[in-house]
């Protein structure tokens, strides 16, 4: 049996997010910078869930260990009391291993419009199961316990796209309604929300944080249009396909019970 990290952790704080990607994560990471009593990080400076996210879709004793001997304790050695991540990286197998290491996370489910994330994943060529930094960092349609079909094979790159996005948003429902069960916080935004300062307001009460000072207000109101990088370069010219509609919904009768 593993060490009882909720023990360990002393009453810490840990919140992560439930997010696609493409979807603010950067974002969410300056706003809670501007918030006292908060270590917070994005994917540097950390022990890394992309590194080992393939091998957990298979093997989730490899997520727990991970979570055991690198993750936690990296957590507990920080003096803040509230730890906060906003990669996207954590709902992808790592969710259930922390619940048996007897940690209650607090989740931010931060969504997008689905049609912009997925025309962003595949205008920058990430196509979840045929590119290889999408392995590292995608869920794909044959990792066990997704939505899937068959012929998944057969769609197009942009079908992929899609049904990544679709796959994250019933994550999203089923993990945020068995992390309220458990008594810990769940708010669900989007980007264009917490871009104003009444969405900000929300996931601060939401998650029962302490504001920020008056000079990091200023410095919302100041940064919030701000882009967290330029992606436009390396984003190719690929063109949609012109049955688009008829793509979306072949996925989305996939996941109309789910």
């Amino acid at each position: 049996m593993s060490e009882n990290w909720k023990e360990r952790l002393n009453g810490k704080r840990l919140i992560f997010t439930v997010s696609a990607g493409r979807s603010g994560t950067h974002f969410l990471t300056r706003l809670f910078r501007y918030l006292p009593g908060m270590d917070v990080f994005h994917e540097n400076n950390t022990p890394h869930f992309h590194d080992h996210m393939r091998t957990a879709q298979e093997d989730p004793n490899h997520a727990r260990k991970f979570l055991n001997d690198e993750k936690l304790p990296f957590i507990e050695s920080l003096k803040k009391p509230i730890y906060a991540e906003t990669s996207h990286l954590f709902c992808k197998g790592f969710l259930e291993p922390l619940l048996e290491l007897g940690v209650v996370p607090d989740l931010v489910l931060l969504s997008r419009d689905r049609r912009k994330i997925a025309t962003s994943l595949f205008r920058l060529g990430t196509i979840p199961a045929r590119q290889e930094k999408a392995l590292q960092f995608y869920l794909k349609p044959d990792d066990p316990g997704v939505v899937s079909a068959e012929d998944w094979n057969s769609w197009s790159d942009y079908q992929l796209c899609y049904w990544y996005v679709l796959e994250i948003e019933r994550r999203q429902r089923v993990y945020g309604q068995k992390v309220r069960e458990l008594g810990g916080c769940v708010h669900a935004c989007d980007l264009d929300g917490i871009n104003t300062a009444e969405g900000y307001r929300e996931l601060i009460k939401a998650l029962d944080l302490r504001g920020p000072n008056p000079i990091n207000w200023l410095k919302f109101y100041k940064n919030r249009q701000r882009k967290a990088g330029n992606f436009d370069a390396s984003k190719s010219q690929r063109k949609l396909p012109k049955d688009q509609l008829a793509e979306e919904a072949e996925v989305e009768s996939l996941f109309e019970t789910a």
